[in-house]
């Protein structure tokens, strides 16, 4: 029985304490309202429950919206997740299997061979490209300074331009460093003459009238004109400083330096043909 009382009394105290803390002085009252005016504890908690929940404060109402609102961004923030999510594969047995195809649907044998042949071709000439891309991009440079009173200081400078440019592969930077020359180099007729035969001529003058997007990716398929016309022109100056010592006008001291020149240039042509 002391028990019993002691519990009720300490009930009775907690009850009016959270009353007074929650409510203030009448949500206290609510608790002893419940036992007095009838009901017993269970009409005190009752009134006390209907008392404490029967309106919040501002400050209080603003919390139950703010975690309102955050709920429901966070189920938008699921339900956009889930749609990230790659499909499983159905379980085995989930869908009736795929009817075995017919005999018209299989490819024959040379069907497939002559596949796989186009297919290992494509393989190999993009192989090509990337191989002829990286050997452009190491010889170019060594080929214009060797030839630039040829080739001019303007295919220098674009050069060194693309050096300082970023591009996402060597095919890209070849492509457009070829067109970039091709175009700086026969914009000059005389290089164009250079090439002499009128097919190669036709060829160069048809390469500027393309667009810049298909100048570079044609660009490998006409490099061969700026080698052949670079060749013509040497050859046409050997050719003329021959005719000069031939002719008796040049004096010892030229004779002696277009030799220079010419063993010199005939040693580093048999050095390449051998590294070759």
């Amino acid at each position: 029985m002391k028990v019993f009382v002691l519990t009720a009394v300490l009930m009775l105290i907690s009850g009016y304490l959270l009353g007074l803390f929650k409510n203030g002085f009448f949500g206290s009252l609510a608790f002893v309202e419940g036992i007095v005016g009838g009901g017993g504890w269970k009409g005190a908690f009752v009134r006390f429950k209907d008392k404490l929940f029967a309106a919040f404060t501002a400050e209080e109402q603003k919390v139950l919206d703010d975690l309102k609102a955050e709920k429901e961004k966070l189920a938008a923030e699921l339900e956009s997740a889930k749609k990230l999510i790659p499909k499983q594969p159905d379980l085995p047995g989930a869908n009736p299997p795929n009817p075995a195809p017919n005999d018209s649907d299989k490819i024959s044998l040379e069907e497939q061979a002559k596949k796989n042949a186009a297919e290992k071709e494509r393989i190999e000439k993009a192989r090509k490209v990337i191989e002829d891309a990286v050997r452009f991009d190491y010889d170019i440079k060594n080929k214009i300074t060797e030839n630039l009173a040829i080739v001019g200081e303007e295919v220098k400078t674009i050069l060194d331009l693309a050096a300082g440019r970023a591009y996402s592969d060597s095919v890209e930077k070849a492509n457009e460093l070829r067109a970039s020359i091709l175009n700086s180099f026969f914009s000059k007729q005389e290089h164009i003459d250079a090439l002499v035969t009128e097919t190669f001529k036709t060829k160069a003058t048809d390469f500027l009238k393309l667009t810049q997007l298909k100048r570079n990716e044609l660009s490998g398929q006409y490099w061969e004109l700026f080698d052949l016309a670079v060749e013509n022109i040497k050859a046409k100056k050997k050719q003329e400083e021959l005719q000069k010592v031939q002719s008796g006008k040049n004096s010892d001291k030229d004779i002696e330096e277009y030799n220079k020149k010419f063993f010199a240039a005939r040693g580093h042509y048999i050095q390449e043909k051998k590294a070759a």
